[in-house]
């Protein structure tokens, strides 16, 4: 009958998805595994070379072997996060304290730009998540606005409570998005500036934290006035509480 064949489709779904993670995930590693000593052993070359022509040449195969290093990272969490098999270590945290962490964890980066983070969650605000993946999903977000943001920017975060979870927001005042972006964003592979060759992301950053938010049983979106006027990322997660302190 028509569930049955439903059911078997379904199935026969399921099993090809995950054969493509698995290959994916093969492919992946069988290229992380020669791309590891290259991307290790370019810079050291590159000191030891005098003529500043070959240095912008070496440049060049260094940045596009990051881009590479990247893009296999990146495939590679996405085939992780696709798999049923893979599981959260769920435990309660402060969310001011991840934030902190992950600024931390971001410093160099941030003060490159000169870049004003503006930790703005107050502590006790509890949330049930995995440690790790929301300090993955922090890291994407602050990593995207660095690169979309001009000199001197500035990255905010904040928090508040909407009924048994918490809508957390990073705003940063760069490019902005259009409604068209705003919309393909968390797409695979999307990428909002393809005119810009300096920028080594592999398009998957956000589609990562929209596989890790919604494991955890929450939402992810875009927000922004348009071009020129910022962006905000909002997600929501399950809250534990949300005690001002």
């Amino acid at each position: 009958n028509l569930e049955e064949e439903v059911n078997r489709k379904t199935e026969e779904i399921r099993k090809l998805l995950k054969q493509k993670d698995e290959f994916i995930s093969q492919l992946g590693h069988d290229l992380k595994t020669p791309l590891t000593p290259i991307v290790s052993l370019l810079p050291i070359i590159r000191e030891r070379i005098k003529d500043d022509d070959v240095k912008k040449l070496v440049d060049v195969v260094i940045r596009n072997a990051n881009y590479m290093k990247n893009l296999v990272t990146d495939t590679l969490r996405l085939a992780q996060l696709n798999s049923r098999d893979y599981r959260f270590n769920l435990e309660d945290l402060d969310l001011h304290d991840v934030v902190e962490e992950s600024i931390e964890d971001n410093r160099y980066l941030l003060m490159e730009k000169n870049i004003s983070p503006e930790n703005r969650i107050p502590r006790g605000v509890i949330v049930r998540a995995d440690k790790l993946r929301l300090k993955e999903v922090f890291a994407n977000l602050i990593s995207n606005s660095i690169r979309y943001t001009p000199e001197g920017g500035r990255i905010e975060f904040r928090a508040r409570e909407e009924g048994n979870e918490v809508m957390v927001e990073v705003r940063d005042n760069g490019r902005g998005l259009s409604e068209e972006e705003k919309e393909r964003i968390f797409d695979e592979f999307y990428k909002v500036d393809r005119s810009r060759r300096d920028l080594d992301t592999s398009g998957l950053g956000l589609t990562i934290c929209k596989k890790i938010v919604e494991r955890h049983g929450g939402r992810i979106w875009a927000e922004s006035d348009g071009l020129g006027k910022g962006t905000s990322i909002c997600f929501t997660l399950p809250l534990q509480k949300f005690n001002k302190r």
